[in-house]
């Protein structure tokens, strides 16, 4: 195995991430929380545009690769149409609005709203999904088609990739994570360039996914089936910390809006090729490649997915382990000790994901799949409280909380029910996004708001202020 061309480029391609990784730390300007968790609001619009592009590729591909055949559940066409929307208000609408309240994490933008224990209790279901569900599901499905690639060993595999993503990640932060993501965005770009080559030139690739999707689907079909993928697309581009801290560090509004959108225009231009990224050069049935390059290259687009991936997530979760938290627990920290805190909690993730990793072995296709359950079961209730966050301004911590609550009791029973008992996933997840939307407005409609009876208080007394100082100023002039 050591004398394939694909190990030996595979391996030089981890030891440059590597390097990059562990030289950014050399480069950071303080040692704060703001440098290690969001690389000091400095990032441009390229790599952000590179570093959300290759998120975004990941997010599509790192499900295709699990299950090949995913397309024909529905069009692609209309899912790339509502992942390049939602991109689209994210750096219109969304992406403002955070940078504005200047917040770090999703969940502290909950909290600045509805108060800690609404931000605490976002914060913990997001690590436990990162540490029980995202990094076990990523590492396996990742390794799993790169041991078809390469002849590597499953599990071998994935802890190489944790170890090293666990390692830059931990060392230098966001910033190690940000520009050793855009280094995979110029990856794919290329890997995708050399790919349309060896096209054009009359060598087929080994998977080639067709655009348009399935075709012949009852129309309640595919607007069931793009309906769920929105709903679970708003989740992720929108709440989950890990899109949001690249929108989060751009150095300003302006650079946050010209980031996403060319990320828009990456991700377009790598899907709207025909190319499927994640299925270059892959064969799980056995048979002989059809192209040894496109083996070579498809090894390293997975490679550069997955390995972004972990390394996104780790630092996601240590962000928010940090920040929403412990910081509200031990309120004296001083900066220094949260950063020390930051890094810990990344190796501590690692080693649990580690051992999580080694205890269930390598998976089949079919038993990776059930990780997505969990996403279908998060992404409800979240999409609805950060609609209401951005968009309702009647929205209170009684509403939130109610509908955390409806959402977190629907998501255990579809996934701890037997299968003929449940909905199927698609039809949940449109379910519980109406339930969970249903009973925010309700209960928010209906509850007392504290926040905004002391505001239009404020407001009154600014106005009788006001009144009564114009009053003053006109018995003076006579």
């Amino acid at each position: 195995m050591l004398s394939d061309p694909i190990t030996y480029v595979c391996l030089l391609y981890l030891a440059l991430v590597t390097a990059v990784g562990l030289v950014m730390p050399l480069q950071a300007r303080d040692r704060g929380l703001l440098e290690y968790f969001l690389a000091g609001r400095g990032i441009g619009p390229i790599v952000l545009a590179l570093s959300l592009g290759v998120t975004t590729l990941g997010a599509i591909g790192l499900v295709l690769l699990i299950s090949q055949d995913i397309h024909s559940q529905g069009p692609a066409l209309l899912v790339l149409a509502v992942v390049i929307s939602l991109l689209v208000i994210l750096g219109t609408v969304v992406a403002p609005r955070y940078l504005a309240a200047r917040v770090m994490t999703t969940p502290d933008l909950v909290a600045q709203r509805f108060g800690r224990g609404t931000g605490f209790s976002l914060g913990v279901g997001y690590v436990l999904l990162i540490v029980l569900v995202r990094l076990p599901m990523i590492l396996l499905g990742g390794s799993y088609v790169l041991s078809a690639l390469s002849g590597w060993e499953p599990l071998t595999t994935a802890m190489l990739i944790l170890v090293v993503a666990g390692l830059y990640t931990t060392a230098g932060g966001f910033p190690s994570v940000v520009f050793t993501q855009a280094m995979h965005g110029g990856a794919v770009a290329l890997s995708v360039l050399a790919l349309l080559v060896i096209s054009l030139a009359g060598q087929p690739l080994v998977v080639d996914l067709p655009v348009a999707g399935a075709s012949g689907l009852p129309p309640v079909t595919v607007a069931l089936f793009v309906t769920s993928m929105a709903i679970v697309a708003l989740w992720y581009f929108w709440a989950d910390q890990f899109v949001a801290q690249r929108v989060l560090s751009a150095r300003s509004t302006i650079d946050a809006r010209r980031g996403v959108l060319l990320a828009v225009a990456f991700v377009s231009v790598v899907a709207l090729l025909g190319v499927n990224i994640t299925g270059a050069g892959t064969v799980l049935d056995g048979s002989p490649p059809a192209h040894p390059i496109s083996s070579l290259i498809g090894a390293v687009l997975i490679l550069s997915l997955t390995v972004s991936a972990v390394s996104g997530l780790l630092q996601s979760a240590a962000a928010v382990l940090t920040l929403d938290i412990v910081r509200p627990l031990q309120k004296a920290a001083t900066e220094l000790s949260l950063v020390l805190v930051g890094r810990l909690s990344t190796t501590g993730v690692a080693v649990v994901v580690l051992l999580l990793v080694s205890a269930l072995g390598p998976l089949s296709p079919e038993d990776l799949l059930r990780f997505l359950d969990a996403h279908l079961a998060v992404a409800p209730p979240a999409a609805a409280i950060f609609i209401g966050v951005l968009f309702v301004r009647r929205m209170t911590a009684q509403g939130a909380m109610a509908a955390l609550f409806v959402g977190a009791v629907l998501g255990v029973a579809f996934m701890g029910l037997p299968a003929e008992w449940t909905l199927p996933a698609q039809t949940f997840t449109v379910v519980s996004f109406a339930l969970s939307m249903t009973v925010l407005l309700l209960v928010s409609y209906l509850s007392h708001d504290p926040a905004r009876e002391r505001a239009r208080a404020r407001a009154g007394e600014s106005v009788g202020e006001a009144v009564e100082s114009g009053h003053a100023d006109a018995v003076a002039s006579r």
